[in-house]
């Protein structure tokens, strides 16, 4: 009976945060909702910072999970793996969510990108080390001429992308079907194809330096 509650508050809460954002629902709404009362909910969460950190440790690790097993698979191939490799281990789990629940993509690029610093360190911290690994893993597998100040911009460029993709999948599948007809729609193994190609092509590039020059002087 514990557990079902847990579980009931928190399908609530991602079902009221996912609609109405994490800043408009109240844990009093979420306890209403779910039919609970807040002795409960404090039991098992202590406070809506509690609640908001299990919910995403419930969600995230396994893909956290998943993420690993597939980067062990690729660090165990050792030089034989590849840049798109690493990326590839990185995006085929969380593709899958992107097609297939809007509703979590959405919620979680809020949480990245919230306003309140608590609940962007509750989602930085729920990815524990396994977004470290990945940075370590294509440090020793992109070319000699990235330098480690490239690599941590072209890195966060990364997540960038994935971000928005998450937040945006939807967005972007309209775009697609009514500029392009629905045969330009991806699913979640073209989605993950592309971006997997993208940010690899981002990451070993060997970027153009660019001078700018200061505007001249008019002459008196």
């Amino acid at each position: 009976p514990g557990r079902e509650t847990q579980d009931r508050i928190l399908d609530t809460a991602e079902r009221l945060f996912a609609e109405r954002g994490i800043d408009g629902v109240s844990v009093r709404a979420i306890l209403a909702e779910a039919g609970v009362n807040a002795a409960l909910a404090n039991y098992h969460f202590g406070s809506r910072e509690g609640l908001i950190d299990a919910l995403l440790r419930r969600r995230l690790a396994p893909l956290n999970e998943e993420r690993a097993r597939l980067l062990d698979e690729v660090e165990a191939r050792g030089k034989a793996a590849s840049v798109e490799d690493v990326l590839r281990a990185f995006f085929a789990p969380a593709g899958r969510w992107v097609v297939a629940r809007p509703d979590l993509r959405r919620l979680f690029a809020q949480m990245m990108c919230s306003p309140n610093p608590d609940i962007r360190t509750m989602h930085r911290r729920a990815f524990g080390d396994v977004v470290g690994r990945f940075a370590e893993a294509l440090a020793g597998r992109l070319p000699a001429h990235v330098t480690p100040m490239q690599l941590v911009c072209r890195f966060f460029f990364t997540l960038g992308t994935s971000l928005i993709t998450s937040a945006n999948g939807a967005e972007m599948a309209q775009f697609a079907r009514e500029r392009f007809g629905p045969e330009a729609v991806p699913d979640a193994d073209s989605l993950v194809d592309e971006i997997v190609a993208f940010c690899a092509a981002g990451l070993e590039t060997r970027a153009s330096r660019s001078r700018r020059r200061s505007p001249r002087r008019r002459g008196r």
